[in-house]
């Protein structure tokens, strides 16, 4: 549930850019995945999504390292018994 919260706050940030017509055109039984592939691809944009992922896996890791921390500062430590 939090990855996704997270994920959903990161990604919607930013501009909103909607689908024109001739994109709506290609939707649903008239896609065609070759159609994705072009060379006038919208580095901008490109550069935006790949800043947003960076994002994403910082705040993930600096979650997991959280996680770590917390359970070694919280958890009881285990002693071995000396029962025989």
């Amino acid at each position: 549930m939090w990855g996704n919260l997270i994920s959903s706050t990161i990604f919607s940030t930013g501009e909103k850019k909607y689908p024109n017509e001739t994109q709506l055109e290609k939707c649903g039984i008239n896609f065609c995945p070759g159609d994705l592939i072009s060379d006038d691809d919208d580095d901008e944009t490109t550069d935006e999504m790949k800043n947003k992922i960076y994002i994403y896996s910082g705040v993930c890791l600096a979650c997991a390292f959280a996680a770590i921390a917390l359970v070694a500062v919280l958890l009881d430590p285990l002693y071995p018994s000396n029962q025989k």
